[in-house]
């Protein structure tokens, strides 16, 4: 996309007309489940922050579930799905979920991932059709969720305020929570709209252009408040590739001062700074392990959940069950550079992998792995653009499907591949909160780029 095209795009932008009777309630549904499942917390719970927001996932489901049905049996209306790669990538992916539940290791505990996974094919499928109608109040809706956790993830690290009484021994970065659970969860949950915002903010004209620049830079702030590293070179990917889309022939240019820009945050910013050199410290010393704090072993063993069950994996939902016995297998077969057994995550029984890359592939087989690809792939090659002539009854119908399909452009592909090297030391896959939020922006990028009416 070129800088003239951007200045096309900046125009007044309206929501699509409706196109379902029951738009309004699906909207609404989305709406409060977006700010639902990003705020709720439990202090009585056993787990404070990840089991009310799965709830919370699944409630909105079967809440779209009920209008989908009021629909068909009070309107009769006709839900006619798009046949289209993402149709039929969202099918395989369903139908391959179903088999390795029917072939888990433990088919009781798959079935609980099973309906997570459903649950996620619904809210995309239900997203992608009534997203784009409300065009910038989704948006709006997305990025209040991410502003109140970025504020209040900031305003804990300042320590000005905190909604939660945490251990005294929580300082520092340690102290963030929001409302997500700690520096890693918040971080991976506020990628997507970060790079959402930034692209807004190079399309919107307006009093919206400097509101959605306001929103980027708080959320890149909190992200770095959180000295998560892997968050931190994804959120750089994103970036560059950002800009690349919008001048590729400055690529090289926006690469240097990305790379310089990233070299100057580490040097100036105290805390990043010490949590870098401690890294390289540790990796001169050959700890490896102790370089990811521990994680290499939940890694480790899933790579030999994959090697063990190439083709079906253990089955959806099955790390963790299947982890204290491949830890034990790791530590006599890998050298102690890479398996420690002396650290801390030696003696933790990771219920993740902290790498969605290995655990998919430790849980769902090659076939698997290859669909979270094809998802990055699919979703990416938005960014190529459409040759779809658009034919609406009024101009400004026509301005608003145009801009859609533009912000769509500038975004697939920077967001497919921060979210590919986010999944390489985070798990978004696994967090309900991080989940609902890509798969928003996901069904935003698919339907502006399908939208005709």
């Amino acid at each position: 996309m070129s800088e003239h095209q951007l200045t096309e795009a900046a125009a007044p932008l309206e929501p699509a007309r409706a196109s379902l009777p029951t738009e309004h309630a699906f909207w609404y549904v989305l709406a409060a489940g977006q700010l639902i499942v990003a705020l709720a917390v439990s202090t009585s719970a056993i787990d404070s922050f990840r089991l009310p927001k799965q709830i919370a996932y699944r409630a909105q489901t079967m809440a779209l579930l009920l209008v989908v049905a009021f629909d068909l049996i009070y309107f009769r209306s006709r839900h006619r799905a798009r046949r289209d790669i993402v149709f039929w990538l969202t099918a395989a992916i369903a139908g391959w979920a179903i088999i390795t539940t029917l072939t888990s290791t433990n088919v009781a505990i798959s079935r609980e991932s099973l309906i997570t996974v459903l649950c996620s094919i619904t809210l995309f499928t239900v997203a992608r059709r009534i997203l784009p109608l409300q065009y910038l109040r989704a948006v709006d809706v997305v990025l209040a969720a991410a502003s109140i956790n970025a504020i209040t993830s900031v305003l804990q690290l300042s320590g000005l305020w905190n909604p939660f009484v945490l251990d005294q021994a929580n300082s520092g970065k340690l102290a963030i929570t929001g409302f997500l659970g700690n520096p890693s969860d918040v971080s991976s949950t506020l990628l997507g709209p970060a790079l959402l915002a930034v692209a807004l903010a190079l399309v919107v004209a307006g009093w919206r252009r400097v509101l959605y620049a306001v929103v980027a830079l708080v959320l890149l702030a909190a992200i770095v408040a959180c000295q998560t590293l892997t968050t931190l070179g994804a959120v750089t990917v994103g970036l560059v590739a950002l800009a690349v889309m919008v001048s590729p022939r400055r690529a090289f240019g926006w690469g240097l001062a990305a790379t310089f820009m990233l070299i100057l945050l580490v040097a100036t910013y105290a805390p990043l700074k010490a949590r870098v050199s401690a890294v390289r410290d540790i990796a001169r010393a050959g700890r490896y392990n102790d370089m990811v704090s521990g994680r290499l072993n939940p890694s480790i063993a899933a790579w030999e959940m994959f090697k063990d069950h190439p083709v079906f994996g253990v089955g959806p939902g099955n790390f963790h069950w299947q982890y204290f016995p491949y830890k034990l297998e790791i530590a006599r077969g890998y050298p102690a550079a890479m398996v420690d057994t002396d650290t801390y995550g030696f003696a933790e029984n990771f219920a993740e992998a902290h790498n969605d890359h290995v655990q998919t592939l430790a849980e769902s087989g090659l076939p698997g792995y290859a669909l979270m690809l094809t998802s990055l792939v699919v979703v990416g090659s938005y960014s190529r653009g459409t040759s779809r002539q658009t034919d609406l009854p009024s101009a400004a119908s026509r301005d608003v499907v145009v801009n859609q399909r533009r912000l769509a452009r500038l975004l697939a592909f920077p967001f497919a591949l921060s979210f590919g090297v986010l999944c390489l030391g985070q798990f978004p896959l696994q967090l309900a909160a991080a989940t609902n939020s890509y798969i928003f922006i996901t069904a935003l990028i698919v339907g502006w780029a399908d939208v005709t009416d």
